[in-house]
């Protein structure tokens, strides 16, 4: 069955990202900055369909231009914090010395709490806390030149973990770790979590609201594609308003959208 724009996906990356450009050059210029950047923390709010997930996936790929590790989108839920340093850990393997480490009996090796490149000691893994686990992986990838961004999907309101997560990226940044932090959600939950006692470090954190698209941002993609095509469109056709279907409510996914010219290539 061929998709229209009126077929919502889950978070597919588009061929094209129309008018968010604002919002990736703050944070990439936040991530050129030193740590403790304010522009580092980004809570972004949106509606559903706004785009949030391709946004995220957006600026995991332009960090790792940058050689960080990044933490891909990961949705809260209670192995949250568990999956993101695996994650890290998968991530940031080819950036540090893999030799494995002798054992050794006077418990040097603890201080460390690594095995072999970002592999923990057993001890490590299964009695250590998520936030001890986290500012080791911090500290050994900084040293290694290498930041860490960490994304989060679907932010919930009153979450256990998001508290753990903000928590430790706080003590993070007071040690002067190189790390970053992205989270999205809707309106509601994100209001909440920045209405949480524990989480008041968050209101330092630069707020974005993925509004709906300008006109004058639609029409310059459309404009451009259609250049890239040759093909002409008179001014009479372009001016012409889309007619909403009575029994289809329009629901652009925000950023997103596919090319013309990609469709064109997979119609023919």
């Amino acid at each position: 069955m061929t998709e229209t724009i009126f077929s919502p996906s889950f978070g597919n990356r588009p061929s094209y990202l129309v008018g968010r450009g604002s919002v990736i050059s703050t944070f990439i210029s936040g991530l050129e900055q030193e740590p403790g950047n304010r522009d580092r923390a980004m809570l972004m709010l949106g509606q559903r369909g706004s785009g949030k997930t391709v946004l995220l996936w957006e600026l995991a790929d332009r960090a790792r231009k940058l050689g960080f590790v990044v933490a891909t989108p990961t949705v809260a839920s209670e192995d949250m914090l568990e999956r993101i340093v695996e994650k890290i850990q998968e991530a940031g393997e080819p950036y540090v010395n893999k030799r494995r480490l002798p054992k050794l009996t006077s418990g040097s090796l603890s201080v460390f709490g690594f095995s072999a490149g970002l592999e923990f000691t057993r001890d490590v893994q299964e009695t250590k806390s998520f936030q001890f686990k986290l500012t080791q992986l911090a500290r050994k990838l900084t040293e290694q030149g290498h930041g860490i961004l960490i994304l989060i999907d679907e932010l919930q309101a009153n979450s256990p973990e998001i508290r753990q997560l903000v928590t430790a990226y706080q003590e993070l940044v007071g040690e002067r770790l190189n790390v970053a932090l992205v989270m999205a959600g809707l309106p509601g939950a994100v209001s909440a979590t920045l209405n949480d006692r524990v989480l008041t470090f968050l209101n330092r954190a630069r707020k974005v609201t993925l509004e709906p698209l300008s006109v004058g941002d639609v029409d310059a993609y459309y404009q451009r594609a259609f250049e890239e095509l040759d093909l002409d469109i008179p001014a009479i056709f372009a001016s012409v308003p889309l007619v909403q279907p009575k029994d289809r409510p329009i629901c652009y996914s925000s950023s997103a959208t596919t090319s013309p010219i990609a469709a064109r290539q997979e119609n023919t």
